[in-house]
């Protein structure tokens, strides 16, 4: 039998994990997502519930691809990919922190990740203004501080 101190924490530590899976697969909901652009060859989506304005003007931002056609990256086959990034709306600049690629969101074939340091470090990408991406950037820049609850300082 456990001590009411072990009990205590192996109920929290329960509960702890029940609480991030429950957001984990929450986040998930296609109506915590937001279309901001697309074509015949893909969606582009941003997840409502994780947008964190890191600075004044500086948001983190979920992304979503999917894409119509099946790709490869290293031998894995995907056909959407989550994107986390930094946006820079006055610029339209983005730093990526991690993508994970999957088939719609099953087990994820590919992940790539930056560490904080990498990330600060790294340049700011210019968006490119003839793509959709640039449509995507615009969209996300005007409906951002609707979904955001500002973090500033957190990267």
């Amino acid at each position: 039998m456990l001590s009411p101190p072990a009990l205590l924490f192996a109920v929290g530590v329960t509960a702890a994990i029940v609480v991030r899976l429950y957001y984990m697969l929450d986040a998930d909901r296609p109506e915590h997502w937001l279309r901001v652009a697309g074509d015949s060859s893909y969606t582009i989506s941003i997840d409502t519930t994780r947008v964190v304005e890191a600075y004044p003007g500086i948001y983190d931002v979920w992304y979503r691809t999917d894409h119509s056609t099946i790709h490869q990256y290293r031998g894995a086959s995907f056909n959407r990919e989550d994107v986390e990034s930094l946006l820079r709306c006055s610029t339209l600049e983005f730093k990526v922190e991690g993508v994970d690629m999957s088939m719609r969101g099953g087990r994820v074939v590919a992940r790539q990740r930056n560490d904080a340091r990498d990330v600060k470090r790294d340049d700011w990408h210019p968006v490119d203004a003839r793509t959709i991406e640039s449509t995507a950037a615009q969209v996300t820049c005007n409906e951002a501080p609707r979904f955001t609850a500002s973090d500033a300082g957190a990267r």
